[in-house]
């Protein structure tokens, strides 16, 4: 009985240390559009988090800038997402200040309808990420997106292959 005791502490202490769950938790609202858990992944300059089940394979519409005026983004898919484009060639350990211009990263919340896409740029923010050995990213972030509104959250998301550093 001590041994199962015992075997059963060590078990659930070593998953409490090394099992983290992935998962991304924000609030907020830009121009009344919030964002539910969905998929998020980072890789090369970018970090995603969207409110819909998308495979690694299903980034390909991510670039690096957007037009607000309206965009056409190059998915089918039906989705809201919050991105942030490091102006390094890949994203980095620490904290980076986020806004418009002259900034380490920018912030794009983008509400795409089968590709046609509104698309608001954060003027204000910063977000600050852990890389892990495991290819993993934890992070959190508060960005403001003028008087449209602004989101804050934390993360701990997967490398996606699929979203190449910058050359």
């Amino acid at each position: 009985m001590r041994q199962l005791i015992m075997t059963t502490f060590f078990s659930l202490s070593l998953c409490t240390t090394g099992c983290s769950k992935l998962f991304s938790d924000i609030s907020g609202k830009v121009d009344g559009n919030s964002l539910s858990e969905g998929t998020a992944f980072w890789g090369g300059p970018y970090v995603i988090i969207t409110d819909s089940e998308m495979e690694c394979d299903d980034v390909s519409w991510v670039q690096d800038r957007y037009n607000e005026d309206g965009e056409t983004i190059g998915t089918d898919d039906t989705f809201k997402a919050l991105q942030f484009t490091y102006s390094s060639q890949e994203v980095k350990d620490g904290p980076v200040s986020i806004a418009a211009r002259d900034s380490g990263a920018t912030g794009w919340f983008i509400s795409s309808d089968r590709g046609d896409a509104e698309v608001w740029q954060a003027t204000t923010g910063n977000i600050d990420i852990t890389l892990d050995k495991k290819d993993r990213a934890e992070g959190e972030f508060e960005v403001g997106f003028g008087d449209s509104g602004s989101l804050e959250g934390t993360f701990l998301i997967e490398n996606c292959v699929n979203l190449k550093p910058r050359h």
